[in-house]
This record gives structure tokens, sequence and C-alpha cells, in this order.
């Protein structure tokens, strides 16, 4: 069957069927990309942590039977599901290991791994190396779950690129009132919104075509919650993202 018409049979996509039957199709697509959201990585569900386990090198999985076992959150002794290590163990060199799965992988389906590199810039900054990398790893898993699709692959391998727009907003934090700047390198189709921690849509700034130049306008927080928001600009080969908090 194809119940959105599109030329491609329901067993191959991802939950488009839901999308037809149960959300308005002015929701289809989230982010307006263009790309309807059971076809957009940043768009579909993942699956997280799944196992978080600590072993010693005397206690540990050794078959691959055992290792699954793990893997999928099970106690590969007793059989019994414990997903997480959270009692501190007694000291001793340990090996850890994180897992997001298991998952069935069918015929035709695809899944999309995405891996991080955190690096974060301490002497001079911090006292210690681990409380910048503390910071960088928030905004890591902060991309993570707003489920934002980053692509970073050679040139030519895909349409979209993360473009540098020199996107600015202040001052930030912001209280009330603030200005936004950044610029363009030729004329293009730009829109700027404001997404909150959730990612819903708190405000639409700008969603017309542009000439090139560079460009400052004054927006109005005053009357959003407090928290943190991002501010992104996309165009259609790119996007770049600000984060901003609103204070009073």
């Amino acid at each position: 069957m194809d119940k959105d018409g599109d030329g491609i049979p329901d067993q191959f996509e991802r939950d488009s069927v839901y999308y037809v039957n149960s959300v308005p199709a002015s929701q289809w697509d989230a982010d307006s990309d263009g790309v309807p959201d059971w076809r957009d990585p940043s768009q579909w569900p993942q699956f997280g942590l799944t196992a978080l386990k600590r072993f010693t090198l005397i206690f540990k999985p050794n078959t691959d039977a055992e290792r699954y076992k793990v893997m999928a959150g099970y106690n590969f002794l007793t059989g019994a599901y414990e997903p997480y290590d959270t009692i501190p163990p007694d000291p001793d060199d340990h090996e850890f290991l994180m897992a997001s799965g298991s998952f069935d992988l069918a015929a035709d389906s695809i899944a999309t791994l995405v891996f991080a590199v955190v690096f974060a810039d301490w002497y001079g900054f911090f006292f210690r190396p681990d409380t910048a990398l503390a910071l960088v790893d928030k905004w890591a898993q902060r991309f993570y779950d707003q489920y934002w699709f980053l692509y970073t692959g050679a040139q030519g391998d895909s349409e979209f690129q993360i473009t540098d727009c020199g996107l600015k907003i202040q001052p930030n934090p912001v209280s009330g009132k603030a200005v936004v700047s950044f610029s363009l390198p030729n004329a293009v189709q730009v829109s700027l919104r404001l997404y909150d921690i959730a990612g819903r849509l708190a405000r639409d700034f700008e969603n017309q075509r542009l000439n090139a130049g560079k460009y400052s306008m004054d927006v109005d927080l005053h009357d959003l919650p407090l928290g943190t928001y991002f501010l992104v600009l996309e165009t259609p080969t790119g996007r770049q993202s600000q984060s901003l908090i609103i204070v009073r």
C-alpha cells in the first residue's frame, strides 16, 4: 500500500502511515526543510543509551553470546534485565560498555549511526580539564536531544552543509530586547526561527529571500518564558544555530 501517494510502498518508509492517518498535512515537515519527517533523519526516533555496564578484568563477558546479552541490558550470568550499573564499584581496574540498541534491522531498512568526538580548550580557563569537557558535552547532548541532523561529509556528498553566516545575538543572556546579526554571501531564501529546549517553535523572525550583505534586526523576547533557546538560521544549502538564554 502507498497511503501517502508518493510512489514509495509504506513498508519502505518510516511511520509514513502514521503521519498520513494521524497528523495534519501542515505538520508533516516540522523543520520546513522540504523533506517529510518520516524520511528526514533529523526527525527520526532515537534509541539513546540502553546499557551502561562496568566490568573488572576478571569479571566480564568473554563470548559473543554473553556480549550480546550485555549490550541488550541483561546480566550475562543471571539473565536478569539490569541495563545500568549505578552502584560505585570497589577500587580496581575497570572496563566500561555503553550501548545503544539492540534492535532488529529488517530487509531494505536503514539505521543511521551518529558519533560525536568532544574536544575542549581548558588550559588558562579552568582549573581542571574535565570542567571544560562537561560544558562541551552538555551542548553535544543538547544537539542530540533536539534531533538536529548535522552533516559534515565530504564535499559533494550532500547539498546540505553547515554554513557560517556569522550568526550572533547580543546581549546573551538577554532579559528583553536583543540584536540579531548575520551576513549572506549571496542572495538566498532565508528563514530565521527561535526554538525552545523542547524543539517547539517559539518565534518566527524571518522567512523571505534576501540579497547578499550584512543584516541586523532588533527582536523583543520579553514575553517568552525564562530558559534556554536555539536561534536557527537556515538557507537551502545550510544551517547555523546559536544558543541563547532568557533571564529577568
